[in-house]
């Protein structure tokens, strides 16, 4: 009976626990060492679970070939932001990192090629957000490279640059084709029911995760290449940047106002696993605003970033909570 939309607590947590750990505060180091440990409890025990089910009750296929396998890119993106932090705590281990990493490459790359032609050839999930999360693993996977770049050996540097590049490409453009014709849906019908109406922050994740990894590329292109074309890609990647957080902005808004709307027309929405799709959208804004702050000191992005930051430890704790009494 085991659902594979539980793999989205893995990502809540996983990049929850980044952003806390990358505070400069001790407590909330602290908090992300502990968010860190519930994240890793979670990655084994539904690993296990799903693999557990598959040998012994032959669950695969139904996962592959049913709506539920949009949730496998959860599981990638889930890994990544766990061998994110795991980096972060292991600084000095590169190597480690790098190998991590084509892992989290391989699994987004058959989540976002093979489980999406299989979602094409079959029809078997309706038209929604939640077509995005085989698509996103991709953006996901090169912030991460982005991330470790610049503490790897010189000769690997170059190479992780140019693939990061192409996986942020791939998904950029996939992304923004899947969203525009799911919001041309939406426009010509109307939002999703109450218990799916978590699903509009998902676009926020692709926004977000997506500002973040080339702004990484473009600080990293310009460490390799510290010259005034280094200089000007850099400050391209930031602008571009700038225009998917305000975006992921306006998405926000959009799922905000969504969830309201929701809430006014039926009745308070009762706590299920769905709630965990807020978590990682907003997390990954708080990457890319934090980001911003990180490079030109501007200090509303700062506060943003902070308020997302903010949003999404509650939530993830509330979702934790959630899951234990209901």
């Amino acid at each position: 009976s085991f659902h594979p939309v539980w793999f989205v607590s893995i990502m809540g947590t996983g990049i929850a626990s980044s952003i806390l750990y990358n505070y400069n505060h001790q407590w909330c180091q602290i908090l992300g060492i502990i968010m860190f440990t519930i994240n890793s409890l979670l990655l084994l025990s539904t690993t296990v679970i799903f693999i557990l089910g598959a040998i012994l009750y032959n669950t695969l296929p139904t996962h592959l070939y049913s709506q539920n396998n949009v949730f496998l890119g959860c599981y990638a993106m889930g890994f990544t932001s766990w061998c994110n932090m795991l980096h972060f705590l292991t600084p000095n281990q590169p190597i480690l990192a790098y190998v991590l990493w084509w892992i989290g490459i391989a699994l987004s790359l058959f989540t976002s090629y093979f489980i999406f032609f299989i979602i094409v050839k079959t029809k078997s999930t309706s038209m929604s957000f939640t077509l995005l999360l085989p698509v996103v693993t991709l953006t996901v996977v090169a912030s991460s490279g982005g991330i470790i770049l610049p503490h790897l050996p010189q000769h690997l540097k170059q190479s992780t640059l140019v693939i990061t590049y192409l996986l942020w490409s791939n998904s950029m453009l996939l992304s923004f084709i899947l969203a525009t014709v799911i919001i041309n849906s939406f426009i010509n019908s109307t939002i999703p029911p109450q218990q799916a109406i978590f699903t509009m922050f998902i676009p926020i994740g692709f926004m977000g995760q997506g500002s973040y990894a080339i702004q990484l590329f473009g600080v990293n292109f310009h460490h390799l290449n510290n010259s005034i074309i280094g200089e000007l890609i850099e400050e391209v990647a930031l602008w571009i940047g700038l225009f998917l957080i305000i975006s992921g902005l306006f998405m926000t808004f959009i799922a905000l106002s969504s969830v309201v709307s929701s809430i006014i027309d039926n009745s308070w929405i009762k706590f299920h696993k769905g709630w965990w799709a807020m978590t990682f959208p907003l997390g990954t804004m708080a990457l890319s605003t934090n980001q911003v702050w990180n490079i030109k000191n501007w200090y509303t992005f700062r506060v943003i970033g902070i308020i997302y930051s903010v949003a999404l430890v509650a939530i993830v704790v509330v979702c934790i909570v959630g899951c234990i009494l209901f």
